[in-house]
């Protein structure tokens, strides 16, 4: 390769330890967003509002006090997405949930680091619902739950072997989050409302 025939094997390997170290760092500064959302709602009480957000709080839905925690109404919002890269034919999936994975499907935009991303920006209103843990740990440990868990688990298995992803039984959310993704997946129009799942190594399983 011509590009290296100025550099020694040493030079080229010491580049290469000096990249992954550089990669490692920036990964482990990485910032969730949705942490930062979920905390965000959550907060009491509720943020000062500001021109592009304003939320108030109110009981939960009547009838549904066991499930659900108080309401939160998102009255003004403002999002913005940035383009980083794209891929084609099967989704890579949400980069800020836990199941995501990194498969090399992913094309840069340009040939060199871009100097700008494109990016749009929406603004509306939403409502943020948040389940109660231990009403979501009882329903967990119903027997035909559970039963249920375990053949997402097999398909879960089976999808990641069929793509050669090692090892085949990591990135298992649970039962909770299989559920709710196919629940939002099936009850709105994805051109005319966003949904995010909260989810977390620790209970945050809220909608918005």
């Amino acid at each position: 390769m011509p590009a290296f025939a100025g550099f020694t094997s040493e030079q080229i390997w010491t580049s290469i330890q000096e990249h992954k170290h550089t990669k490692s760092q920036s990964e482990a500064n990485d910032v969730d967003l949705k942490i930062a959302e979920w905390d965000t709602l959550t907060q009491y009480p509720v943020p000062p509002p500001t021109k592009d957000f304003r939320v108030s709080r109110i009981k939960p839905p009547v009838g549904f006090e066991h499930l659900f925690e108080e309401t939160i109404l998102l009255e003004l919002l403002r999002e913005v997405r940035a383009l980083l890269a794209f891929n084609r034919i099967e989704s890579k999936g949400d980069f800020a949930d836990a199941a995501f994975t990194d498969d090399d499907r992913q094309t840069r935009l340009s040939r060199q680091s871009p100097t700008w991303l494109p990016a749009s920006e929406v603004r509306g209103e939403g409502i943020f619902l948040r389940l109660k843990e231990e009403a979501i740990q009882k329903w967990e440990h119903l027997p035909e739950v559970l039963k249920l868990e375990r053949e997402f688990f097999q398909a879960h298995v089976s999808w990641r072997r069929l793509r050669n992803l090692n090892p085949v039984d990591a990135g298992f959310p649970g039962i909770r989050f299989c559920s709710s993704s196919f629940i939002v997946s099936c009850t709105h129009a994805s051109d005319c409302v966003g949904v995010w799942l909260y989810r977390s190594e620790y209970p945050r399983t809220s909608v918005l």
